[in-house]
């Protein structure tokens, strides 16, 4: 994933994602968010591109420290998208729990995080989300991280039977935003065997290698 990717991941997300309290901040909110990671030192993300971007998957190495990088160098901007929703309840509340989360969720936890995954619906189910996540792992794994998480809420039945088939496995169960949220856990060399791909198969697909 390049900076210049940051306007069609947050579209991708936009529509991925549409319930999503970080979808209703907008898309600019988005689309600097998403710039801020592939710039943090702490994220990495990978774009399918098929003539266009019609999936990815955002990371982070730490979560904790990727977002106290994303405050420091992008805080205002994102302040900025954030400041015209500030009369809907409990918008700032929510914006704060999402960026500092990473410190409640239970020191027992990796710190390393798949953030979002996404594929554009009309190519769902061919395997693609599965290649991402390979790449994905495949790239913790290079940075010698062992464990990762990844949070959603407990009622998105189709993200919790993507990442059990990737491996992960319930940790816990924890309020966010006033809704029961589901972290998962995996181990990465346990993922990247067996998500290995098929010779053929959707990991054949362009996917654009992290900074």
């Amino acid at each position: 994933m390049r900076a210049t990717d940051a306007l069609a991941v947050a579209s991708l997300h936009g529509k991925g994602i549409p319930t999503g309290f970080i979808s209703s901040l907008g898309p600019k909110f988005l689309e600097d968010l998403y710039a801020a990671i592939e710039a943090s030192s702490s994220g990495f993300g990978f774009v399918c591109d098929l003539g266009a971007p019609v999936g990815f998957i955002a990371c982070a190495t730490n979560t904790g420290a990727l977002y106290k990088e994303v405050l420091k160098t992008t805080g205002p901007r994102l302040a900025l998208h954030v400041l015209p929703r500030l009369w809907r309840p409990n918008v700032l509340k929510h914006t704060l729990q999402t960026l500092f989360y990473s410190g409640d969720v239970g020191d027992d936890l990796p710190e390393a995080e798949i953030l979002s995954i996404v594929v554009a619906e009309r190519l769902r189910g061919r395997g693609m989300g599965k290649a991402l996540m390979h790449r994905a792992m495949a790239a913790m794994r290079g940075r010698d991280i062992e464990q990762v998480r990844v949070a959603f809420w407990s009622g998105n039945h189709a993200a919790q039977a993507l990442y059990q088939s990737c491996g992960f496995r319930e940790a816990r169960v924890r309020e966010h935003h006033g809704l029961p949220m589901s972290l998962y856990v995996s181990g990465v060399a346990q993922a990247v065997a067996s998500l290995r791909p098929a010779p053929g198969s959707s990991e054949a697909l362009a996917l654009r290698a992290p900074k």
